[in-house]
Protein backbone atom coordinates (compact mmCIF):
# COMPACT_ATOMS: atom_id res chain seq x y z
CA UNK A 1 0.00 0.00 0.00
CA UNK A 2 1.40 3.35 -1.09
CA UNK A 3 1.84 5.97 1.56
CA UNK A 4 0.26 9.36 0.95
CA UNK A 5 2.53 12.18 -0.13
CA UNK A 6 3.25 14.64 2.71
CA UNK A 7 1.01 17.69 2.58
CA UNK A 8 2.34 21.20 2.28
CA UNK A 9 2.57 22.92 5.65
CA UNK A 10 -0.08 25.31 4.35
CA UNK A 11 -2.57 22.45 4.15
CA UNK A 12 -1.88 21.18 7.65
CA UNK A 13 -4.03 22.22 10.58
CA UNK A 14 -2.81 24.78 13.05
CA UNK A 15 -1.21 23.78 16.31
CA UNK A 16 -2.18 25.47 19.56
CA UNK A 17 0.14 26.49 22.36
CA UNK A 18 0.34 29.29 24.91
CA UNK A 19 -3.30 30.01 24.12
CA UNK A 20 -2.49 30.88 20.48
CA UNK A 21 -2.83 29.00 17.21
CA UNK A 22 0.20 28.54 15.00
CA UNK A 23 0.55 27.42 11.42
CA UNK A 24 3.06 24.54 11.17
CA UNK A 25 6.36 26.06 10.09
CA UNK A 26 9.85 25.10 9.04
CA UNK A 27 11.27 26.53 12.26
CA UNK A 28 9.46 23.82 14.22
CA UNK A 29 8.58 26.33 16.90
CA UNK A 30 5.36 27.42 18.54
CA UNK A 31 7.06 29.89 20.88
CA UNK A 32 5.12 33.13 20.20
CA UNK A 33 7.96 35.42 21.30
CA UNK A 34 10.64 33.73 19.22
CA UNK A 35 8.38 33.43 16.19
CA UNK A 36 7.24 37.06 16.35
CA UNK A 37 10.81 38.28 16.80
CA UNK A 38 11.89 36.57 13.58
CA UNK A 39 8.91 37.87 11.59
CA UNK A 40 9.35 41.43 12.90
CA UNK A 41 13.04 41.42 12.00
CA UNK A 42 12.41 40.18 8.46
CA UNK A 43 9.61 42.69 7.86
CA UNK A 44 11.86 45.53 9.05
CA UNK A 45 14.57 44.33 6.67
CA UNK A 46 12.09 44.22 3.78
CA UNK A 47 10.71 47.68 4.58
CA UNK A 48 14.21 49.15 4.70
CA UNK A 49 14.96 47.59 1.32
CA UNK A 50 11.83 48.73 -0.53
CA UNK A 51 11.67 52.23 0.94
CA UNK A 52 15.15 53.24 -0.19
CA UNK A 53 15.40 55.82 -2.98
CA UNK A 54 17.08 53.40 -5.40
CA UNK A 55 14.18 50.94 -5.16
CA UNK A 56 11.44 53.56 -5.31
CA UNK A 57 13.15 55.32 -8.18
CA UNK A 58 12.34 58.73 -6.71
CA UNK A 59 15.27 60.33 -8.53
CA UNK A 60 14.40 58.80 -11.91
CA UNK A 61 12.27 60.37 -14.63
CA UNK A 62 9.57 57.73 -14.22
CA UNK A 63 9.17 58.62 -10.54
CA UNK A 64 9.23 55.08 -9.16
CA UNK A 65 8.45 51.48 -9.94
CA UNK A 66 5.04 50.10 -10.76
CA UNK A 67 3.85 47.50 -8.25
CA UNK A 68 2.36 44.30 -9.63
CA UNK A 69 1.36 40.85 -8.39
CA UNK A 70 4.90 39.51 -8.84
CA UNK A 71 6.14 42.32 -6.57
CA UNK A 72 3.72 41.37 -3.79
CA UNK A 73 4.60 37.68 -4.01
CA UNK A 74 8.31 38.53 -3.99
CA UNK A 75 7.85 40.59 -0.82
CA UNK A 76 6.00 37.73 0.85
CA UNK A 77 8.71 35.26 -0.14
CA UNK A 78 11.42 37.59 1.18
CA UNK A 79 9.82 37.63 4.63
CA UNK A 80 8.62 34.04 4.96
CA UNK A 81 11.29 32.11 3.04
CA UNK A 82 12.74 29.56 5.45
CA UNK A 83 9.67 29.89 7.69
CA UNK A 84 6.95 28.40 5.49
CA UNK A 85 7.35 26.12 2.48
CA UNK A 86 4.67 28.18 0.72
CA UNK A 87 6.43 31.55 1.04
CA UNK A 88 5.47 33.73 -1.92
CA UNK A 89 2.58 31.47 -2.93
CA UNK A 90 -1.12 32.21 -2.81
CA UNK A 91 -3.27 30.54 -0.19
CA UNK A 92 -4.67 27.09 -1.04
CA UNK A 93 -6.88 26.63 2.02
CA UNK A 94 -9.98 28.28 3.43
CA UNK A 95 -9.65 30.37 6.57
CA UNK A 96 -12.51 29.57 8.97
CA UNK A 97 -11.53 32.48 11.22
CA UNK A 98 -11.71 34.95 8.31
CA UNK A 99 -15.23 34.75 6.85
CA UNK A 100 -14.51 37.70 4.56
CA UNK A 101 -11.45 36.08 2.94
CA UNK A 102 -11.64 35.16 -0.74
CA UNK A 103 -12.05 31.46 -1.54
CA UNK A 104 -8.74 29.87 -2.67
CA UNK A 105 -10.12 29.01 -6.13
CA UNK A 106 -10.83 32.69 -6.81
CA UNK A 107 -7.69 34.29 -5.35
CA UNK A 108 -5.76 34.67 -8.61
CA UNK A 109 -8.77 36.13 -10.41
CA UNK A 110 -9.46 38.54 -7.56
CA UNK A 111 -5.81 39.60 -7.33
CA UNK A 112 -5.74 40.21 -11.08
CA UNK A 113 -8.77 42.45 -10.60
CA UNK A 114 -6.90 44.35 -7.86
CA UNK A 115 -3.95 44.81 -10.20
CA UNK A 116 -6.04 46.11 -13.12
CA UNK A 117 -8.33 48.26 -11.00
CA UNK A 118 -5.80 49.87 -8.65
CA UNK A 119 -2.14 48.89 -8.99
CA UNK A 120 -1.87 49.45 -12.75
CA UNK A 121 -3.67 52.77 -12.43
CA UNK A 122 -2.02 54.24 -9.33
CA UNK A 123 1.55 52.88 -9.27
CA UNK A 124 3.98 54.45 -9.35
CA UNK A 125 1.83 56.73 -7.20
CA UNK A 126 2.04 60.45 -7.95
CA UNK A 127 -1.02 61.75 -6.08
CA UNK A 128 -0.04 64.75 -3.96
CA UNK A 129 -3.45 65.81 -2.65
CA UNK A 130 -3.90 64.19 0.80
CA UNK A 131 -7.65 63.68 0.33
CA UNK A 132 -7.27 61.93 -3.02
CA UNK A 133 -4.31 59.87 -1.78
CA UNK A 134 -6.23 58.73 1.31
CA UNK A 135 -9.15 57.66 -0.91
CA UNK A 136 -6.91 55.56 -3.16
CA UNK A 137 -4.81 53.98 -0.42
CA UNK A 138 -7.83 53.10 1.71
CA UNK A 139 -9.28 51.26 -1.29
CA UNK A 140 -5.97 49.47 -1.93
CA UNK A 141 -5.65 48.42 1.72
CA UNK A 142 -9.24 47.24 2.12
CA UNK A 143 -9.31 45.40 -1.21
CA UNK A 144 -6.06 43.59 -0.42
CA UNK A 145 -7.37 42.56 3.01
CA UNK A 146 -10.68 41.42 1.50
CA UNK A 147 -8.82 39.06 -0.82
CA UNK A 148 -6.47 37.80 1.92
CA UNK A 149 -4.28 36.11 -0.71
CA UNK A 150 -1.72 34.56 1.65
CA UNK A 151 -2.09 32.21 4.61
CA UNK A 152 -0.13 34.61 6.83
CA UNK A 153 1.22 38.18 6.71
CA UNK A 154 -1.63 39.87 4.81
CA UNK A 155 -2.20 42.87 7.09
CA UNK A 156 1.48 43.77 7.27
CA UNK A 157 1.96 43.38 3.52
CA UNK A 158 -1.08 45.60 2.94
CA UNK A 159 0.45 48.22 5.23
CA UNK A 160 3.79 48.03 3.41
CA UNK A 161 2.04 48.34 0.05
CA UNK A 162 0.26 51.58 0.91
CA UNK A 163 3.36 52.89 2.65
CA UNK A 164 5.40 52.40 -0.52
CA UNK A 165 2.69 54.16 -2.53
CA UNK A 166 2.68 57.05 -0.04
CA UNK A 167 6.46 57.32 -0.31
CA UNK A 168 6.20 57.37 -4.11
CA UNK A 169 3.71 60.24 -3.76
CA UNK A 170 6.26 62.19 -1.69
CA UNK A 171 5.06 61.45 1.85
CA UNK A 172 8.40 59.99 2.88
CA UNK A 173 8.24 60.68 6.59
CA UNK A 174 4.62 59.69 7.23
CA UNK A 175 4.70 57.61 10.42
CA UNK A 176 1.67 55.33 9.89
CA UNK A 177 1.67 54.95 13.68
CA UNK A 178 -2.01 53.95 13.70
CA UNK A 179 -1.05 50.81 11.76
CA UNK A 180 1.07 49.45 14.59
CA UNK A 181 -0.01 46.29 16.39
CA UNK A 182 -2.95 47.02 18.72
CA UNK A 183 -3.46 50.34 16.95
CA UNK A 184 -6.60 51.79 15.37
CA UNK A 185 -6.24 49.76 12.18
CA UNK A 186 -5.79 46.54 14.14
CA UNK A 187 -9.10 47.24 15.90
CA UNK A 188 -10.74 48.11 12.58
CA UNK A 189 -9.64 44.74 11.18
CA UNK A 190 -11.26 42.95 14.11
CA UNK A 191 -14.51 44.80 13.45
CA UNK A 192 -14.15 44.12 9.74
CA UNK A 193 -14.21 40.38 10.40
CA UNK A 194 -17.86 40.79 11.36
CA UNK A 195 -18.79 42.26 7.96
CA UNK A 196 -18.97 40.79 4.47
CA UNK A 197 -17.98 43.94 2.57
CA UNK A 198 -14.96 46.21 2.67
CA UNK A 199 -16.87 49.52 2.98
CA UNK A 200 -16.71 49.88 6.80
CA UNK A 201 -12.98 49.15 6.77
CA UNK A 202 -12.38 51.48 3.82
CA UNK A 203 -14.10 54.38 5.58
CA UNK A 204 -12.12 53.75 8.76
CA UNK A 205 -8.79 53.57 6.93
CA UNK A 206 -9.55 56.72 4.93
CA UNK A 207 -10.01 58.72 8.12
CA UNK A 208 -6.81 57.36 9.64
CA UNK A 209 -4.79 58.08 6.49
CA UNK A 210 -6.14 61.63 6.23
CA UNK A 211 -4.91 62.30 9.76
CA UNK A 212 -1.50 60.85 8.86
CA UNK A 213 -1.12 62.92 5.68
CA UNK A 214 -2.41 66.15 7.19
CA UNK A 215 -0.01 65.71 10.10
CA UNK A 216 2.76 65.21 7.56
CA UNK A 217 1.73 68.42 5.77
CA UNK A 218 1.79 70.40 9.02
CA UNK A 219 5.18 69.02 10.07
CA UNK A 220 6.74 69.65 6.65
CA UNK A 221 5.11 72.96 5.71
CA UNK A 222 3.26 71.38 2.79
CA UNK A 223 0.08 73.00 1.46
CA UNK A 224 -2.79 71.61 3.52
CA UNK A 225 -5.71 69.64 2.18
CA UNK A 226 -8.03 72.59 2.87
CA UNK A 227 -5.78 74.94 0.91
CA UNK A 228 -5.46 72.50 -1.99
CA UNK A 229 -9.24 72.14 -2.19
CA UNK A 230 -9.60 75.93 -2.04
CA UNK A 231 -7.08 76.51 -4.86
CA UNK A 232 -8.67 73.83 -7.05
CA UNK A 233 -12.07 75.59 -7.06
Amino acid sequence: MKSKAPRSLQEQITCKTHGREFIPNLLNTCDPNAFQFIIDRKFKSLEKKVLCDSYLGINTKKGGRAINLFTLRAWHKYVFNGIYDWAGKYRTVDLPDCPYACRPDFIYKCMLELKLKLLDVYTPCKIRNPNELANVLSDVYAEFIARHPFRDGNARLAKLLIKVMAYQAGYKSAKFSSFNRNGKVEKALVNYALHTCSRPLTDKIRGILLNEFNRYCRDNDVVSMHQQNHFSR
